[in-house]
């Protein structure tokens, strides 16, 4: 059927789009929602047997998802640092460097630490 493409659950139609609807019903309104989120995201794995490997499928995912991103973010760093300043902030990163703020002082971040 699909080809591989190295992710569990993908095939090559990678850029097709699919709308996914799910209904949950609960005795409240937060758990109805839990119980539909819980269908929708049985729907994005529909290779898993259950709702364990469903979450297992899901959570290797995310993992994914932050390794790349983690990886994409350490190579843009690396190209910035490089003397070129290819990110284009080259003098905002030096403030940043200095610890100089933008008009923003710490006593009025202090609500929010």
């Amino acid at each position: 059927d699909g080809q591989s493409n190295g992710y569990e659950g993908c095939d090559a139609n990678e850029g097709r789009q699919q709308r996914l609807e799910a209904v949950g019903t609960g005795a409240t309104k937060r758990e109805a929602r839990h119980t539909a989120s819980a269908r929708l995201l049985a729907l994005l794995f529909p290779d898993c047997k259950g709702m364990v490997e469903v979450k297992a499928a899901a959570e290797a995912a995310r993992e994914r998802y932050a390794a790349n991103k983690a990886l994409s973010r350490q190579s843009k760093r690396t190209l910035s640092l490089g003397g070129n300043s290819l990110s284009g902030g080259g003098k905002r990163e030096a403030r940043r460097r200095k610890g100089e703020t933008s008009g923003v002082n710490d006593s009025s971040l202090a609500p929010f630490l």
